[in-house]
């Protein structure tokens, strides 16, 4: 699959771009990852949509950049919409890139014209309560990178496709996650976002027993202020949603393109 340079002026985005035509949907990743994260169901997508998949800054082979508050992703999201797809557009995040998503759609509504919430944490102690979970490799996984012993990534994680997308992840993000939380992720305020969301919401989400960041109480809070809104759980799957059979997940995203 052919990766192109998106320029913001500030930094470059790295992105992948299907030549079909359709509905336009904007892939956006989880922390740490990169856009790669969505090929199990990509192939499927084209058939009937026009796919973009981001790499985020400072994630895969985008620019490393001076600031990784949310405000500052949703920034560069809201660049690529308006100067490069140029149209309002669906929006698919996935993990923290669902966040970055519900907060593009709450302030930026002309160019969302529907999103896709794809096992996002919506209340900030969920995501807290697993970063502090991590922190202790975390810290090992910064020292290395600044060090540069990618090797010694691989060798921890045991899993090629994460530690690929960590060796390729700027450590200043890292930190920015996990040294300066309130920092980095304050501005994802769910109490306020949910209100501003007027366009069409589609939640595919795990199994909470096996993972997923999406509580039943904070989607039952969501589920009451959304407008339009579809919930689907997939009750086989924890927070990684595209690791078996993603069959029916595209059956419900096609169908919610219906729109």
């Amino acid at each position: 699959m052919t990766e192109l340079f998106f320029n913001t002026n500030a930094l470059q985005l790295n992105y992948f771009e299907s030549s079909d035509a359709g509905i336009p949907l904007l892939l956006l990743h989880g922390s740490s990852s990169r856009w790669q994260t969505f090929l199990p169901i990509i192939p499927h997508l084209t058939k009937f949509s026009h796919v973009y998949a981001l790499d985020l800054r400072g994630h895969g082979k985008s620019s490393r950049a001076a600031q990784y508050q949310l405000s500052f992703f949703v920034e560069d999201i809201c660049h690529f919409i308006q100067d490069h797809i140029k149209k309002p557009t669906v929006i698919f995040g996935h993990s923290s890139g669902g966040m970055m998503a519900m907060m593009t759609a709450a302030l930026h509504p002309a160019w969302v014209k529907a999103l896709i919430v794809g096992d996002a944490p919506l209340h900030l102690q969920v995501l807290q309560q697993l970063i502090d979970s991590e922190c202790e490799i975390a810290q090992r996984i910064i020292a290395w990178l600044r060090d540069r012993k990618i090797d010694q990534i691989y060798a921890t994680l045991q899993n090629d496709f994460r530690a690929e997308s960590l060796s390729q992840c700027d450590p200043n993000f890292l930190s920015a996650m996990f040294d300066h939380f309130d920092d980095t992720f304050g501005s994802y305020d769910v109490e306020k976002l949910l209100p501003m969301i007027q366009c069409p919401v589609l939640f595919l989400r795990g199994n909470e027993a096996q993972g997923s960041l999406m509580r039943d109480v904070d989607v039952a809070h969501a589920l009451a202020v959304l407008p339009r809104v579809k919930d689907v759980k997939f009750d086989g799957l924890g927070h990684h949603l595209f690791g078996g059979d993603v069959s029916g997940m595209v059956e419900e995203i096609k169908e919610f393109l219906q729109i």
